[in-house]
């Protein structure tokens, strides 16, 4: 089998390289990464040097992303009509896969798709299999039904789509029809699909995460990262969101302060978010962490975090690895303390406390609790 991967953010990269190791070591598995996170041509270098890739292609999408508004929908119909266009030179020329591998359906993802397809003579398109990104990722499947007017496609993909059904072409949207995943077992816990059973949706099993040495080997290499560098001396580990920074501040910033004074100035670590370049924490004599470059979900892999404590209003990195390793770290997710401040943080931790239950009642993140109380993460 040939399969290609196309990822955007380090997890899509994390969950690939763990389904290359454990579900198609002896396939011919190629991966894709966009420049969309920071320092990703390095990580595409790392993932070379793994060896587990047949190829690896660093993309540069960013810079199509600012073109004019008609120079993006140009850009559209000729890579539908044209088969030398501005997408062309994205992919390699041989895209002759069974299966595509990817999270977001954007231009990228349609291209590849088109190319594979041309290549296929429009006859067999490969097989197309979202993946998950992280544990609280709705599974918003299939895309045929939840792609069009919901957010899920930007305008270029939807002018795509719309002539893939205009002309009969098989598209990206309505050839979606598998998942990869952790826990199947949560396909239709989504309010999005609550009319519509979706546990028997055809889906492939993720296996946990694990500390292995082969995997670990593989992840800090595309990471370049040592595990000797780091040390966490102290207990309590906060989690910050972009709340504060983004528009919708909910006093955030207050609550982490109140919490050092809990728990200790010294005995606490502020994982601060890649977007927030304030001093505030350091100034009120904090410890923090400010590596953007290397996503938690690495740092986790690599350490025993079972005697530490793990906080947050409401950031999804305390989560991802807790659930995805099946591990029993304590965690607090503080959002009823802001609960009414902000609409849109409401409709998120909402449907963070639905994933939660449905994972709990799974016998996972039992560990995990939601809280109005700050005294309650003295342990």
């Amino acid at each position: 089998m040939k399969s290609l991967f196309i990822c955007n953010t380090y997890m899509q990269v994390i969950i690939a390289v763990q389904a290359k190791i454990r579900l198609f070591a002896e396939d011919d598995v190629d991966i894709v990464l966009s420049d969309s996170s920071i320092n990703a041509d390095k990580k595409a270098e790392g993932l070379r040097k793994t060896g587990l890739f047949r190829r690896v292609k660093y993309i540069k999408t960013k810079a199509v992303s600012k073109y004019s508004r008609f120079s993006k929908i140009f850009g559209v119909v000729s890579a539908f009509f044209m088969k030398n266009n501005m997408y062309s030179d994205l992919f390699w020329d041989d895209l002759d896969y069974d299966r595509i591998f990817f999270y977001n359906p954007g231009v990228d993802t349609f291209a590849a798709f088109d190319k594979a397809l041309r290549l296929s003579g429009r006859k067999n398109p490969p097989e197309l299999i979202r993946i998950e990104e992280g544990i609280l990722t709705p599974p918003w499947l299939p895309l045929l039904e939840y792609g069009i007017g919901t957010g899920e496609l930007d305008g270029r993909s939807t002018v795509f789509h719309i002539l893939c059904k205009i002309t009969g072409r098989p598209d990206l949207v309505s050839n979606t029809r598998k998942y990869m995943c952790f826990y199947p077992e949560l396909l239709g816990t989504s309010p999005l699909m609550k009319n519509m059973e979706r546990k028997d949706y055809p889906h492939i099993r993720i296996p946990f995460l694990t500390s292995n040495k082969d995997f670990l080997e593989k992840l800090n290499t595309v990471f370049d990262y040592d595990p000797s560098a780091n040390s966490f001396p102290q207990k309590y580990i906060y989690f910050a969101t972009s709340s504060d920074i983004d528009g919708n501040p909910v006093g955030e910033t207050e609550l982490i302060i109140k919490i050092s004074e809990l728990v200790g100035k010294d005995n606490l670590l502020v994982k601060v978010h890649p977007r927030d370049g304030r001093d505030v924490f350091e100034r009120a004599g904090l410890t923090v962490s400010r590596n953007s470059a290397l996503p938690w979900e690495v740092i986790q892999l690599n350490y025993d975090f079972t005697k530490h404590v793990f906080i947050s209003l409401s950031s999804g990195s305390t989560l991802n690895i807790t659930a995805m390793k099946n591990e029993n770290i304590p965690v607090f997710m503080l959002f009823p303390l802001v609960a009414g401040k902000d609409k849109q943080i409401d409709s998120y931790c909402v449907n963070m406390k639905k994933t939660l239950e449905a994972l709990q009642a799974l016998g996972v993140c039992r560990s995990v609790k939601i809280t109005d109380k700050l005294g309650d993460v003295i342990m």
